[in-house]
């Protein structure tokens, strides 16, 4: 009986050596871990170094008039990178906690008819930079003017900038670093969630929305972030501004183009945004 359980654990051995990977153990889950995360299934923001991040569902990231149930107003908004770039609020109204508003989860609103705007304490971000960006629409989509916007506080004008949008009289959501602007040409639909996004790369800069797409081959400048950022939804025409919700915002210093991969996928998940 004893040698007969030695010959069945030495076929059992046998049998895992033929069904397994050559070469060390570690190294055959290390790259099976790598699939699940170039897939999207188990990256996050949280699996990359972030200068900045806000995830509006993260109610433990927000401050809250009266508590964050629907309709409050948001007072500020903490960075869940680690680098304490929280944003708070700079306008008289800031933009209002929404629950239910994409893929089930809440969003923080920002109204063009008050107007909102949000800004962090002053922090530099060198290029190259990933951002990216969820949006959802409201029955105001068409933007002709200031929309959700990233820029420098000091308002300089020649720092980097994503708009929804002021470039032309159509909708064309773009990015901006102190050369010249590249745009997406896209008409925005009312109550709808979009990924957009923008890496910062000099000549080599690219930048999406959902359905569209991407743009790249032109030289926005190299400039990088020097005195934090704001976000706001401001205009001179509030006719033709963005009256939207913001989702989740995140920059990846350096990032790659694995990086964007997972980055995309993550948002369509999260989110359930076309890429």
């Amino acid at each position: 009986m004893f040698r007969r359980g030695l010959a069945l654990a030495a076929l059992a051995l046998l049998c895992v050596g033929a069904i397994l990977p050559s070469g060390p153990a570690t190294s055959y889950w290390q790259s099976r871990q790598q699939v699940a995360v170039a897939g999207g299934g188990a990256w996050t923001p949280a699996s990359v170094t972030t200068a900045f991040w806000y995830k509006s569902d993260d109610t433990g990231t927000l401050t809250c008039t009266g508590g964050c149930t629907n309709g409050n107003e948001v007072t500020a908004w903490a960075d869940k990178s680690g680098n304490a770039r929280t944003l708070s609020k700079v306008s008289t109204n800031g933009p209002d906690y929404n629950t239910g508003i994409l893929n089930s989860k809440a969003c923080v609103h920002f109204d063009y008819t008050e107007p909102n705007a949000m800004t962090t304490a002053s922090f530099t971000l060198a290029q190259p930079f990933l951002i990216m960006t969820v949006i959802k629409t409201k029955s105001n989509p068409q933007v002709r003017n200031f929309g959700i916007l990233v820029d420098d506080v000091a308002g300089t004008g020649n720092r980097p900038v994503m708009l929804f949008n002021v470039f032309s009289a159509s909708d064309q959501p773009g990015i901006f670093a102190g050369t010249a602007t590249r745009t997406v040409g896209v008409s925005l639909s009312a109550n709808t969630g979009y990924m957009y996004y923008g890496g910062f790369n000099g000549a080599s800069s690219v930048t999406k929305v959902s359905g569209t797409a991407e743009q790249s081959g032109t030289d926005i400048g190299s400039n990088g972030f020097t005195t934090g950022f704001l976000l706001a939804s401001t205009g001179a025409d509030p006719a033709t501004t963005l009256d939207a919700y913001v989702c989740e915002i995140f920059a990846i210093p350096s990032y790659s183009g694995t990086d964007l991969t997972n980055a995309i996928a993550y948002v369509q998940s999260e989110w359930g945004v076309a890429p």
